[in-house]
């Protein structure tokens, strides 16, 4: 009986933990904030790690991005997706198939290109700990949807403790797959255009054009 008391104790002070908005945590999330939004641009190339452990699945690929504001180009896993802030395109290379889409910036998904600003709405947090990636000092800050219909439950950031650069975070799915994803380079304010976030279809005149709007 005492074991039982223990566990619920422990459990409602976990909870009472993330239901939360973490005053350090915010801190470490204000100061990476505030470095992605002084830069015009930024690119970078990351690996993306799926687990599955229920059906023992584990899969790795690399990917690349390039952000400028709410505009992004997503290459990863065979497909390419561009957002001009309007329009999403999907390349589907292998299929030859571009899909085309409204953006909408309230239907609730995780955005990739968004990722540094998201804590600010919909949110709470909690500083976890001191840790390395890569041999280099980083907070731990999880991230918990206040929305619990959401199918992400919570987001663990890794944010370099000197730079404030995020490093790496990991996104927890309540099917029971997890995403795991690591900076491997980073560069601040590359050249860009409004091409660069943009399908060109006069580019690729065999791939099917599937107007999803």
């Amino acid at each position: 009986m005492k074991n039982i008391f223990a566990f619920l104790l422990c459990f409602m002070m976990a909870s009472f933990a993330y239901a939360q908005k973490d005053p350090k945590a915010l801190k470490v999330l204000d100061a990476m904030s505030n470095k992605y939004q002084k830069m015009d641009a930024f690119s970078a190339s990351f690996t993306q790690t799926l687990e599955n452990k229920m059906e023992d699945i584990k899969d790795s690929f690399n990917g690349n991005i390039l952000v400028a504001g709410t505009k992004y180009r997503l290459e990863a896993s065979g497909q390419v997706i561009y957002n001009n802030g309007k329009t999403i395109w999907t390349w589907l290379k292998e299929d030859e198939e571009v899909n085309i889409s409204n953006n909408d910036a309230e239907d609730g998904s995780f955005d990739i290109a968004g990722i540094y600003d998201m804590y600010k709405k919909g949110y709470k947090y909690l500083y976890l700990e001191k840790a390395a990636v890569d041999g280099k000092p980083v907070d731990v800050v999880d991230l918990v949807p206040e929305n619990h219909d959401q199918s992400i439950f919570k987001i663990r950031m890794k944010i370099n403790q000197k730079t404030h650069q995020l490093m790496a975070w990991e996104i927890f799915d309540r099917s029971g797959i997890n995403y795991f994803y690591t900076i491997n380079n980073f560069t601040e304010n590359p050249k860009v255009t409004e091409a660069d976030f943009k399908f060109d279809t006069s580019a690729h005149p065999d791939v099917e054009v599937v107007d999803l709007r």
